[in-house]
């Protein structure tokens, strides 16, 4: 029928410092980690962070510890959807604004397959980001150097191909 359903309930996007917004508090108490986006990125790509720091206005915290929102919004899809649909420019780099970017985009079903995505993703950037004291721009930076046959980045690509594979399935594309 079109409709979109979600199993758990939308996260939320956080517009202002963490500290003070007590309803951003109030939903994240119970988590050990958060979903963000930076605001201001190349990449545009989220990240889980510990729910106990104080956020800047530069991120969009959402409520979640979601591996399947990891994914979801890891997808391509997700990424033309903000920086059509949602972006807004800051001098010659993109700004992510959660109110056209996250608010407007379809939510499909939930999957497993998102959520084993999800974590794998997770996993995978966070121990090559250790390993090479780099953070996500870098990386991502490094992912798009196709002459880079490292086996770790050609797996974070294979794993980016499966997010959209997965994303797809969820809104029943063929």
């Amino acid at each position: 029928d079109g409709s979109y359903v979600l199993r758990t309930p939308l996260p939320q996007p956080s517009q202002q410092y963490a500290d003070k917004r007590p309803a951003l508090r109030r939903a994240i108490a119970n988590l050990d980690r958060v979903l963000v986006i930076a605001r201001h990125s190349t990449t545009g790509l989220p990240q889980f962070v510990t729910a106990r720091q104080i956020m800047s206005d530069a991120t969009v915290a959402f409520t979640t510890d979601s591996d399947s929102y990891l994914a979801l919004l890891s997808s391509s899809m997700h990424f033309v959807w903000w920086t059509t649909k949602g972006e807004s420019t800051l001098g010659i780099g993109l700004r992510y604004t959660p109110s056209d970017g996250f608010e407007t985009f379809p939510q499909p079903r939930l999957t497993r397959r998102m959520d084993r995505a999800g974590q794998e993703l997770d996993a995978l950037r966070r121990d090559v980001m250790k390993r090479r004291k780099i953070g996500l721009t870098i990386l991502y930076n490094i992912v798009q150097e196709e002459a880079n046959c490292d086996e770790r980045i050609v797996h974070l690509r294979e794993l980016h191909r499966e997010i959209d594979e997965a994303a797809r399935e969820a809104y029943a594309f063929d």
